[in-house]
């Protein structure tokens, strides 16, 4: 597997996959590739953001972006998204791609890596089986003020 940092905008490739994974299950969201690619194209503008594409082959097989930042002097990782291509899922390609990027964010003295993700057997299975521990201290929240 060969992982590159995203330079510029992202390709079509990445688009397609980030709205034909998060349509499917466990997520099963209404993305559009415009949308996607506004999400994405906003978020890597950030100056801490970094994205990765990981390709097997040729063929882009995941993606994953997230930002460095820091908390009680700890430097850390947060992963924003990270997809993998269904057509190359349950390969070990995702551990590997993840097991890259931290190899990559260590070089650039980040400490810890953290994410959100959906409550979801799969979701959570899979980021246990890498390490990922569940915060209990923490909860999600959100507020929809589009109707105030």
């Amino acid at each position: 597997m060969e992982l590159k940092i995203i330079q510029g905008n992202v390709s079509e490739e990445i688009l397609e996959l980030y709205v034909k994974s998060f349509r499917m299950e466990p997520w099963n969201e209404e993305w559009t590739l415009d949308m996607a690619g506004m999400r994405i194209n906003d978020y890597l503008q950030n100056p801490m953001a970094i994205g990765y594409e990981a390709r097997q082959d040729g063929t882009i097989v995941g993606f994953l972006m997230g930002y460095m930042t820091s908390y009680l002097g700890v430097k850390e990782f947060h992963i924003q998204d990270f997809v993998i291509s269904v057509d190359f899922s349950r390969m070990g390609l995702g551990s590997k791609m993840l097991s890259l990027v931290q190899q990559d964010v260590k070089r650039r003295g980040i400490e810890a890596i953290n994410l959100l993700t959906l409550r979801d057997p799969r979701t959570v299975g899979f980021y246990n089986k890498n390490g990922y521990d569940i915060n209990s201290n923490l909860v999600f929240m959100n507020k929809s003020i589009i109707n105030e």
